[in-house]
Order: structure tokens, then C-alpha cells, then sequence
């Protein structure tokens, strides 16, 4: 009997320290001058909180002229959480424009530098947007300005969006781990 407790509580402890000690809470990515939701479960942790935002999976952004110089991704950002012995690093917009059917090429990384922590006090992140907890990250960047219809030619395409981050689940000091997040 004590060897199958000995046992339940190797197992406990390895799962435990195996643990997601990093994540994401929301994610969104603005196109033009909207805000378009791509992760986030509670309005209030939304990128863009206005009831009537959209969410950018399956969105249709409409039929443009060749060579078009309307559509533009404008800015991007996430909020991750760590814990305290946990770890942070980097968040990169990844972004691509395929034809409709035909998934090819590579992505464009575009790292998204400034970072926002969460003020305890006021639980308010410091660049003065949304609610937030102790060990929270805001990663954002709205100076860009990527027209990603350039150079086109007339049909049909998807622009495909997702995140990656890096980070640690045991140490406050490394970033050995990277995690997605999809759209």
C-alpha cells in the first residue's frame, strides 16, 4: 500500500512541475483603423471590448482592385500571463497572403516590441488600457503600416494571421519554450 502512494505521489509532483506556467489570455490584430479579435474568451479580456467586434477567423474583408492600397495591417497585439517563478520573452505577429485553396509561401515576422506590465495598483496595464492581474503582459505595436495587397493580381485570397511567443515554464531568466496562437 505505502508504494502505491509513493507512486501517486511521484506522479502528482512530475505533472505538476510539467505545468503551463505561461499563456495567453487575448489576442487581437487591426487592419486599417478596426480592431479585429482573434483570441479571448470574456469580453472584458478582449483586444477590441465593444459588443459589436468581430472576431478575424472566417472574416471576409471584402473585394479590392488590383494593387489596392487600402488594406493595411496596422497594428497587433497580446496579452500573456506568467507566473512568478515563470518567464516571458517575446511575442511575433506572423502574417501571410496566399490564393484562396492554395496555402504557400512564408510567413513575415513582425516582432511586437512594446510592452506593457500590469500595474497592481490600479489593475490597469501602464499604457492606460483594459484590466488587468498581478503578472500580466500587454506585447503591442500600432505604428505598422503593411499593405498586404501589394502587388496582387485580381482573385481571391486569405491573409492568414498567428502569434508566436516565447517564454519559460521554470525560470524567469530563459525563453526554451514557444507557443501559437492560431487564428
Amino acid at each position: 500500500m505505502k508504494k502505491s502512494y509513493c507512486l501517486l505521489f511521484i506522479i502528482f509532483f512530475t505533472l505538476v512541475g510539467y505545468s503551463q506556467n505561461f499563456e495567453s489570455f487575448a489576442s487581437g490584430i487591426k487592419i486599417n483603423n478596426t480592431i479585429y479579435n482573434i483570441t479571448g474568451s470574456q469580453p472584458i479580456q478582449l483586444i477590441n471590448p465593444d459588443p459589436g467586434a468581430q472576431f478575424f477567423d472566417g472574416l471576409s474583408l471584402g473585394t479590392f482592385g488590383q494593387n489596392a492600397n487600402c488594406m493595411s495591417i496596422t497594428g497587433g497585439e497580446v496579452k500573456t500571463w506568467k507566473t512568478a517563478t515563470s518567464n516571458v520573452c517575446a511575442v511575433t505577429l506572423n502574417w501571410r497572403v496566399y490564393t484562396a485553396g492554395s496555402p504557400s509561401g512564408g510567413f513575415n515576422a513582425v516582432p511586437l516590441t512594446q510592452v506593457f506590465d500590469c500595474n497592481t495598483v490600479t489593475s490597469i496595464f501602464d499604457d492606460g488600457f483594459g484590466p488587468c492581474s498581478a503578472n500580466d503582459q500587454k506585447w503591442k505595436d500600432y505604428t505598422l503600416n503593411t499593405n498586404f495587397l501589394s502587388g496582387l493580381t485580381p482573385g481571391n485570397y486569405i491573409l492568414e494571421i498567428f502569434y508566436s511567443f516565447d517564454g519559460s515554464d521554470t525560470t524567469t531568466s530563459t525563453c526554451e519554450t514557444t507557443r501559437f496562437i492560431n487564428n
